[in-house]
């Protein structure tokens, strides 16, 4: 969430888990900034957008969820989709 409360982006627990594996090989003592995993502008659903449209996000990306944000200009983040 960044300065705007506007979504910046996701980390999932798949992203953690290569990433964790990753800097054990590289530097076991280096911790990475979250920035350099996040999926930057992640695929949102705005509020009032019916949930056919959700589903249809979810199915063409193959997401298992997705955040529900205030609009798709404004992407303050109001919950997420299971």
């Amino acid at each position: 969430i960044g300065q705007q409360e506007s979504l910046l982006g996701v980390v999932t627990r798949s992203d953690l888990m290569a990433a964790l594996e990753i800097a054990a090989l590289a530097d076991p003592d280096k911790d990475l900034p979250v920035t350099d995993i996040m999926v930057q502008n992640p695929v949102s659903v705005p509020v009032h957008e019916p949930l056919s449209a959700a589903m249809s996000l979810m199915r063409d990306h193959d997401l298992k969820q997705i955040p529900v944000v205030e609009s798709s200009k404004n992407k303050k983040v109001l919950g997420r989709l299971r």
